[in-house]
């Protein structure tokens, strides 16, 4: 289980209305979240297997290597701490047990935001300053502190916390953004383009329609997109061999940056395009090839969370028809 993709299902279930569905996994969320600090990921027994590859087979269409474990669970990846405290807020209602292993995560992150981490994309390499972690540990650092100050608790060193999110804010914007490039950018010191970018507005980094989020909408889709809307990740090494195909949570958080930038036209539009690439059954993969093959894993729980997301920003921005569009085949 990534903490990631648990924090962001917590995300569409409260926003969705299952409270109690959403209080249940938070709580075996948390439970599997104790410890001085996060790995990104964890087996359903409470340990992970290492990583290998299964030379003997070919995988779906060839798709070689087949592998199982994963070695991203030795890596550190620090928006594992934003996204976790993201769905504490939303959700609000903690135990006292709780709150006190969400604080010592703060406090982690007020110590390390500094530190280089391996970003979110499990790029297989050394630790780097990647935008999108120090964004998340923006986050991290500001839901601690709208906890602890609605919780009232005395103990919770939130002058610390306030400076550390202040900080972090502050270099991002100074070190982040290329004004050259004209975008944000996947690490300090790189011209690369990231697709997980497109999360700044989407957790109150900034606004929506600040110019230079526009901006980096525009370059993302002329520099990533093999497709209307099909986003890469990145086009940066990443250790791994291959090359992948559009990856469609990014296309449909484009849709949601779209939409808090003030094009809800054209978010509109691709969010209409993404749906057909849904398959039968109305699931959809991980990525996508340029000629609509489906490519990763299949069903994609990351996709389907995004898109759940970009319909229900587009409906709270008016746009009634996308969601009934969506809901109208099933919610998939």
């Amino acid at each position: 289980m990534w903490h990631r993709d648990a924090a962001l299902l917590l995300l569409a279930l409260f926003r969705l209305g299952h409270a109690e569905e959403g209080r249940r996994y938070l709580h075996f969320l948390l439970s599997v979240c104790t410890g001085d600090l996060l790995t990104p990921l964890i087996g359903i027994r409470g340990d992970t297997d290492e990583e290998r590859e299964l030379p003997h087979l070919a995988g779906y269409a060839g798709s070689r290597p087949v592998r199982i474990g994963n070695e991203a669970a030795e890596q550190v990846q620090f928006d594992t701490y934003g996204h976790i405290l993201d769905a504490a807020l939303v959700y609000h209602e903690l135990t006292g047990e709780q709150w006190a292993l969400l604080r010592k995560h703060v406090d982690v992150m007020a110590d390390r935001w500094h530190e280089p981490d391996h970003g979110v994309w499990e790029v297989r390499g050394p630790r780097r300053h990647y935008v999108n972690a120090k964004v998340m540990t923006w986050v991290c650092l500001d839901r601690g502190i709208r906890l602890a100050e609605s919780l009232g608790d005395p103990t919770a060193d939130i002058g610390r916390w306030r400076a550390a999110r202040d900080a972090v804010h502050a270099e991002v914007l100074d070190r982040g953004f290329d004004p050259e490039v004209g975008s944000f950018v996947m690490r300090y010191g790189s011209t690369e383009l990231d697709a997980s970018l497109l999360r700044i507005p989407l957790v109150g980094f900034l606004p929506g329609d600040d110019p230079r989020m526009r901006s980096t909408i525009d370059r993302l889709r002329e520099e990533l997109e093999i497709g209307p809307g099909l986003l890469r990740r990145y086009r940066a090494d990443d250790g791994l061999p291959g090359e992948e195909g559009a990856f469609l949570l990014c296309s449909f958080e484009l849709v949601s940056a779209l939409v808090l930038a003030g094009r809800r036209d054209e978010a509109s539009k691709l969010f209409d395009q993404l749906r057909q690439y849904a398959g039968p059954l109305g699931l959809y993969s991980e990525q996508l090839a340029a000629d609509g093959t489906a490519l990763g894993n299949y069903p994609q729980a990351f996709t389907h969370l995004a898109l759940i997301e970009a319909a229900l920003n587009l409906d709270g921005a008016g746009d009634r028809e996308a969601l009934h569009a969506w809901a109208a085949r099933g919610g998939s």
